[in-house]
């Protein structure tokens, strides 16, 4: 059987967009995908020009990014409601974010290198569930109005995050160095 779904105006969309709440979850979902993004799109060719690894070696250590994302959507499905709390799951994976960030470019170690990939795929991938259930258990939101509410950070997030390889490409290309793009 078939369930029908209220109409929602354009005028209606644009007012939960405009919301404070809204506002908030994209300014949560802006740096993590501008950086997750912009990381994705350039390690591989610093590993490979800077570090000396080959193509496959560079592919392979980036692609255990949402490959550790996995692990983290289990993690996050079952430790929080055990645990009670959500705040402490936001909180901590978004400072090891910054760290785990800087230690994929800044050291020459080969396993601070593949440590810190870990590290990073699981806490951008721990964080975006929790962070989106803050929509979904707000007094008053109906379905509808979240699912505006995630879009509309989805949306402004990822459009923001094209910014960052083009960043990254225009400072390499500027400094003769990705540090200061990837630092940014």
């Amino acid at each position: 059987e078939r369930v029908s779904t209220p109409k929602t105006s354009v005028l209606e969309l644009l007012k939960v967009a405009k919301e404070r709440t809204t506002l908030l979850l994209v300014l949560a979902v802006v740096g993590p995908f501008f950086a997750y993004i912009s990381l994705n799109s350039w390690l591989p060719t610093y590993y490979h020009e800077v570090r000396g690894f080959s193509l496959t070696k560079a592919g392979f250590m980036v692609g255990l990014l949402p490959l550790t994302g996995i692990f983290a959507n289990i993690f996050v499905a079952v430790v929080p409601a055990k645990v009670g709390l959500r705040r402490p799951f936001l909180i901590w994976p978004g400072l090891i974010y910054v760290f785990a960030a800087f230690g994929t470019f800044l050291f020459n170690s080969d396993q601070v290198v593949y440590v810190s990939i870990v590290v990073l795929g699981f806490v951008q991938w721990m964080f975006m569930p929790m962070i989106f259930t803050i929509a979904m258990e707000l007094r008053g939101n109906s379905p509808e109005k979240v699912a505006i509410i995630i879009g509309t950070a989805l949306t402004i997030g990822n459009i923001v995050s094209l910014a960052g390889p083009i960043l990254i490409g225009i400072t390499t290309d500027a400094i003769g160095s990705y540090i200061p793009g990837f630092s940014v």
